[in-house]
């Protein structure tokens, strides 16, 4: 049920970042990534753990 509702949140034009802190997941997709997109979801979860990971980095 709540990956449908991840679906159709992307799918009625919602932000990826918007879906991924309301679901808590992490939305990947294929194509021209967005930087802007990427980079505030690393902030958004660095600022959650308190530390950066070296994987995200």
């Amino acid at each position: 049920m709540r990956l449908q509702m991840v679906l159709w949140s992307l799918e009625t034009g919602q932000s990826p970042i918007e879906v991924m802190r309301r679901y808590q997941v992490a939305v990947v997709s294929h194509g021209s990534p967005d930087a802007n997109d990427i980079e505030a979801f690393r902030q958004q979860f660095t600022r959650g753990l308190g530390y950066c990971p070296e994987t995200l980095a």
